[in-house]
């Protein structure tokens, strides 16, 4: 698959304050890669018909997804009806729920011993 345009999935309020943005936009198009950021929590930069217009859409920085995660989740599941969504969305759902890390343990992981609120 060729790649020519990537959505880096990120949140609104978080887009100004995300020092690696710019830097990441500017390497991809040094090489020929057009790229956006795109909101996830923007239904105008989310929809269908701008979705169509990507080959990929990275999901790396949506910090707030933890506010309304169903929601994120939903979102990610409509997206990847329409474009390739890295991680799987399987893996964001596995990985949404922090007890992942029970999952890790039990295979050997490192993992931090943490407690429950």
């Amino acid at each position: 698959m060729t790649v020519t345009r990537i959505g880096l999935l990120t949140d609104l309020a978080s887009m100004p304050f995300d020092e690696d943005l710019e830097p990441l936009v500017v390497a991809l198009q040094a090489v020929g890669v057009e790229v956006d950021p795109l909101p996830w929590d923007d239904a105008a930069a989310t929809s269908r018909s701008r979705l169509q217009g990507f080959d990929l859409i990275v999901v790396r920085s949506p910090w707030n997804y933890h506010r309304r995660a169903d929601a994120y989740l939903a979102e990610i599941d409509r997206m990847a009806a329409v474009v390739t969504v890295l991680n799987d969305p399987a893996l964001l759902r596995w990985n949404i729920d922090k007890r992942y890390l029970d999952d890790l343990a039990r295979v050997g992981g490192p993992v931090r011993p943490s407690r429950s609120r």
